[in-house]
């Protein structure tokens, strides 16, 4: 697979080792509502820490989706789908850089620890 570090005055571009049989996964629905978005989103997180954890690498492929003229032959009945909501490129592969993360810290509000003050029946899930 090939990188994109930017220029490199006319030398070959180095390529980074992926596996050679890369597995495509669509993610689909059965509308494509709001609803069905937010489910999308829970269940591609889901599908993306399983992945995670067995040492496999994915890519999205939303740009397919993008355009009406693909995303109608993906949703086509004729192969069982809906809504296709996301397409994902599966394969093992060298494993990318951590993500910064910031120490997290919970906020004092008037002096009041807010990790002991209750949840308010509003801010419940």
């Amino acid at each position: 697979m090939r990188t994109f570090a930017g220029p490199t005055d006319g030398l070959p571009r180095e390529r980074a080792a992926f596996e050679g049989d890369p597995q495509l996964r669509m993610l689909t629905t059965r509308h494509d509502r709001r609803a069905d978005w937010l489910r999308a989103g829970r269940a591609l997180r889901h599908v993306l820490l399983l992945l995670t954890l067995h040492g496999l690498r994915a890519s999205m492929l939303h740009q397919a989706l993008e355009r009406p003229d693909l995303h109608a032959q993906l949703a086509s009945p004729e192969h069982g789908r809906c809504a296709p909501q996301m397409l994902l490129r599966i394969a093992y592969g060298p494993a990318g850089c951590p993500t910064p993360r910031l120490r997290a810290e919970l906020p004092e509000a008037d002096g009041q620890d807010l990790a002991a003050a209750p949840l308010a029946d509003s801010a419940r899930p």
